[in-house]
């Protein structure tokens, strides 16, 4: 039989008896393949093949511009002053991602942390430190802190388990979820992790925290931290905004997506929804966007 598989360097092809002998690697090199078809007399195979780009671009008033200019980039993050764009780097197939990060202005891109391998990162909103997720050699990822101006080493704070970063709070507990499926907290010294909302289950990213550490959105619904019943607000991904300023709500309906800014109002986390809960584009047409 014949097959696509991914080791870690991209999809390639391979071959396999059925009677269950060692299954052969049968290309290899820059490119990857993906899709396969074996002629009928089984003397030759067609495949795609190619490679894969990926870059970060900023759009402004001055239109669309590419900031990353090598390798595969990926997440980006703004920093909270707006002068920089940090995101994952990988630079050859093979390779692991590691942080970099482009100036706006002059679009001078440099390392952030040289050398450290990254699964996924989170910047704190003053843009001094961030947290992020690494693999080590025998494949466990775990959730390490460290400063920007690197004056002082990472700190691993979870040793293994962990699936995604979410959040760096302002009382400085990182959240994670991890591979149980809950989200969690943990303080800067690396002791103390308990579980956060513990109804939401299966959580496969890292779980998203309200500037005022009382809410965590996942799948369209909105659970409160202190313990309560979850606010549904429909088939929608919510964020906030770093000042807390706004609720920034995506959905999609029908094979087309929109995204939306509904300003806060007053003290509360939740952003005004039509009676019912947003369900579709349509709904969220009616809430008080800018």
């Amino acid at each position: 039989m014949y097959f696509t598989a991914d080791t870690g360097e991209g999809p390639h092809l391979w071959r396999q008896k059925s009677d269950g002998e060692t299954a052969e690697q049968i290309t290899n090199g820059p490119t990857t393949e993906e899709g396969i078809a074996v002629a009928p007399d089984g003397r030759s195979i067609v495949s795609s093949v190619g490679t894969a780009r990926s870059s970060v671009w900023i759009h402004d008033a001055s239109g669309d511009r590419q900031i990353s200019s090598e390798g595969d980039a990926e997440s980006p993050y703004f920093s909270a002053d707006g002068t920089r764009v940090f995101y994952l780097l990988r630079r050859g197939a093979g390779q692991t991602e590691q942080l970099a990060a482009t100036e706006v202005s002059s679009g001078r891109c440099e390392p952030v942390l040289p050398g450290v391998s990254m699964v996924d990162y989170i910047v704190s909103r003053d843009g001094q430190a961030l947290a992020y997720s690494s693999r080590d050699g025998s494949g466990s990822v775990g959730l390490w802190y460290a400063q920007l101006d690197q004056r002082s080493a990472p700190r691993k704070l979870v040793p293994s388990g962990v699936v995604a970063v979410g959040a760096i709070g302002a009382s400085g507990d990182i959240f994670y979820s991890a591979q149980d499926g809950h989200g969690y907290r943990i303080g800067l010294d690396g002791k103390g992790s308990r579980q956060i909302a513990s109804t939401m289950l299966r959580l496969a990213g890292g779980p998203v925290i309200s500037p005022d550490e009382e809410w965590a959105s996942w799948q369209g619904s909105v659970y409160p931290l202190s313990g309560g019943k979850p606010v549904t607000l429909g088939r929608v991904v919510l964020r906030w905004s770093p000042d807390g300023k706004a609720a920034v709500i995506s959905s999609s309906h029908n094979g087309e997506s929109v995204t939306c800014v509904i300003p806060l109002r007053g003290n509360s986390m939740l952003p005004a929804t039509p009676p019912g809960g947003i369900r579709n584009r349509d709904d969220l047409k009616k809430s008080p966007v800018r």
